[in-house]
């Protein structure tokens, strides 16, 4: 992404991350201010924060983590997820649960 300016100390990013990396988020998350109930940080490094209204490709966002970071400062307590986990709640009051992703492969097996 390109470079911009954020509101937050350099000096405080948590993440290991740059803070322009391209994190996915949905538009609720983004600009509406919704909670977030879904966390991902993929195989690939990528990053998604979602609030588990809507997976239509119409309300996806594409953000720096940075702007995620501004909107959603507690997201650094996730800064350490391992890649190829998520972490989950069913609502902003429930504590938050940690689990790894199920490998694709195991999906597909599944449901053969």
């Amino acid at each position: 992404m390109n470079d911009h300016k954020h509101n937050f100390p350099e000096e405080e990013w948590p993440f290991e991350e740059a803070i322009n990396h391209v994190s996915y988020t949905n538009k609720f998350v983004a600009h509406e201010n919704y909670p977030i109930l879904l966390i991902t940080h993929d195989e690939d490094g990528d990053w998604q924060f979602l609030c588990g209204t809507t997976n239509e490709q119409e309300d996806a966002v594409v953000a720096c983590l940075g702007f995620l970071y501004e909107r959603h400062p507690f997201i650094k307590e996730f800064a350490n997820l391992p890649k190829g986990y998520l972490a989950w709640r069913d609502s902003e009051e429930e504590p938050w649960k940690i689990e790894e992703q199920e490998q694709e492969q195991e999906q597909e097996q599944e449901s053969e």
